[in-house]
């Protein structure tokens, strides 16, 4: 996929608590993935997956 396309996918999965645990832990393994990669990128990703996952003992 390209960027845009995973942006969208990490919106959806990643950082949705809407989205089912399974596919949201999947979600935020590539998004640290992708973070490490183009961090400016996906900053706003992982704002919101450090506030409310990171920093709370139960994903």
């Amino acid at each position: 996929m390209n960027f845009a396309a995973w942006s969208h996918f990490l919106w959806l999965r990643a950082v949705d608590k809407a989205a089912q645990w399974e596919i949201r832990i999947m979600g935020q393994q590539v998004l640290e993935m992708l973070h490490a990669i183009v961090p400016t990128l996906y900053a706003e990703h992982w704002r919101i997956y450090q506030t409310q996952f990171l920093d709370r003992p139960n994903r």
